[in-house]
């Protein structure tokens, strides 16, 4: 973590001001991205139906479309090899979709996701 978590809230605010964003240097990066399943995506927020499969709290919105905004989240992250399937893959909120991916106990969450979407699917399966 940068040693700027340390410094006071002035000081911090004066090297903000210091280094305007108009002399940003550019760069460029060559990105590899996988192609994601549109099937898997709508069937999973349909699964979803418009309430987090994290925390079970409505979606924060509409979208433009009248559709609540939900986001897919794969389980298992397609750039570890992870699958593009229902079941590897999570309809959840902004804040949950971070914490999936950022919070300290990520691993237990996503392990705590997988087995709720796993029983969600059986379910869906054996009906």
């Amino acid at each position: 973590m940068s040693g700027l978590w340390t410094k006071g809230m002035g000081e911090l605010r004066k090297l903000a001001l210091e280094s305007p964003s108009r002399n940003l240097t550019q760069t460029e990066r060559r990105q590899r991205t996988r192609e994601r399943s549109e099937a898997v995506r709508v069937y999973v927020l349909r699964r979803a139906n418009g309430i987090c499969e994290a925390c079970n709290a409505p979606a924060p919105f509409e979208t433009a479309y009248g559709q609540p905004y939900l986001e897919p989240h794969h389980i298992r992250r397609l750039s570890d090899g992870g699958p593009d399937t229902p079941e590897w893959v999570a309809g959840v909120c902004p804040n949950c979709h971070k914490r999936a991916h950022y919070a300290l106990d990520a691993r237990a969450f996503n392990e705590g996701l997988a087995k709720r979407i796993g029983a969600k699917e059986e379910a869906i399966m054996d009906s």
